[in-house]
């Protein structure tokens, strides 16, 4: 079919049959256009889909191409609801509606740059893939995965400004990620990973699912982190959490490069923290630093899953946290496990009430050297206990004010 194709609204083009059909010329689709035919379909020339218009493939079979190397731009509908295939060559600039139904199983392919301000929704088993370099997710656009089988692939870099959402589904980055100070990732039961070299986190990415960076180089935030669920693993050989980053894990944050991986906070008005923080990968050391602080929460601990792993905690900025719900824990050390540095430890005691009154003993779990001799040392304890002292003791205590409240002792 050469020439111009001109599809007004209200109007409808119906392709069936089992032969291949090639459109050549511009075509312009205002009404609707429905594939059902079981061959290949192609569209040489450029495609504007208007606002108005709808193209279906809802074929069981065939591939929709539209081959223009200019692109495409749809500002409307495409719904694929069978197993037919569709093919972008070109560049794809999408305003409008994108839809795989439940009941889709072909697969979407893009070869050119996607640049989206509207939406990309994936709920059937066939797979997106998005091969060109510079694909673009808007502040306007939303990008979808709702169903557990076949992914949202990015084989080259990809930047979000708008909502990335795998839902149910995996998508996968293998390009360079970024998501900027706009972008909102949502992860629920579904999987991002990130293959690339340099991932970076400037908006906000919330999760329920796993995440899975393998960043070659490095993984930075300077946005917002909140991992409320699920598991989080880091291969990166450098994670930093930027002076304006914020990361907080009510889930299991695995760094399980199997290599020396640097973990640095220099927000110093926010410490990182993690509720379950786990160091694999083999003999390797896990080091934190910068210039901010690490807390792992009351009801969380640190676990090494594999020997030899060693985290190097510096002095005094990895905290195991202790308040009204628990205390946090070290689990037990495989062989060659160890932490090294100086790490503090809270001890949450309920006082206030009469009932809650008596005495309290503390003791280290650890030593410190004094002289030739290994001592346990306490006056730490006196020195970072945080206690009030009242002014006129209660009536029930019926002591001085000059009575010590604090005892150490060594024996």
């Amino acid at each position: 079919m050469g020439g111009d194709l001109i599809n007004p609204s209200g109007s409808t083009l119906q392709l069936t049959g089992s032969g291949a059909v090639s459109i050549g010329g511009i075509t312009t689709n205002s009404g609707t256009i429905t594939k059902s035919a079981t061959g290949n379909t192609t569209f040489t020339g450029i495609v504007t889909n208007a606002l108005t218009g709808t193209i279906n493939q809802s074929a069981t079979s065939g591939t929709m191409t539209f081959d223009a190397a200019a692109g495409q731009a749809n500002l409307g509908t495409i719904n694929q609801t069978s197993g037919g295939n569709i093919v972008f060559s070109g560049a794809l600039n999408n305003s409008g509606s994108i839809l795989q139904s439940n009941t889709g199983t072909g697969t979407l392919g893009v070869t050119g740059v996607l640049t989206n301000s509207g939406t990309i929704t994936k709920s059937g088993t066939g797979a997106f893939t998005f091969t060109a370099t510079g694909a673009t997710n808007s502040s306007a656009g939303t990008i979808t995965n709702g169903n557990a089988t076949g992914g949202i692939n990015f084989t080259n870099s990809f930047d979000n400004s708008g909502a990335l959402k795998p839902t149910t589904g995996p998508v996968t980055v293998n390009g360079i990620f970024t998501n900027t100070s706009t972008g909102v990732v949502t992860i629920g039961s579904g999987t991002l990973t990130l293959n690339s070299t340099t991932p970076s986190n400037a908006g906000t990415i919330t999760s329920t699912g796993l995440i899975d960076i393998n960043g070659s180089t490095s993984f930075t935030n300077s946005g917002t982190i909140n991992i409320t669920s699920g598991t989080t693993t880091i291969s990166s050989p450098t994670f930093t959490n930027t002076s304006a980053g914020i990361f907080t894990s009510a889930g299991n944050v695995n760094f399980d490069g199997a290599i020396a991986q640097a973990i640095n906070n220099n927000n110093t008005s926010t410490a990182i923290i993690f509720k379950d923080l786990v160091l694999s990968g083999g003999a390797f050391t896990k080091t934190l630093g910068g210039t901010g602080k690490f807390r792992i929460s009351s009801t969380g601990s640190i676990e090494f899953t594999t020997p030899n792993t060693i985290l190097a905690a510096g002095t005094a900025i990895l905290t195991l946290s202790s308040d009204a719900n628990g205390s946090s824990t070290v689990k037990t050390l495989l062989a060659g496990n160890s932490i090294t540095g100086t790490v503090n430890v809270e001890r949450y005691l309920t006082g206030g009430d009469s009932y809650s009154r008596g005495y309290r003993l503390l003791s280290s779990p650890v030593s410190v050297s004094n002289s030739s001799l290994i001592l346990p040392n306490l006056s730490y304890i006196k020195t970072l206990l945080i206690y009030q002292v009242p002014v006129v003791p209660p009536m029930d205590l019926m002591l001085p004010v000059t009575q010590p409240y604090i005892f150490t002792a060594k024996t």
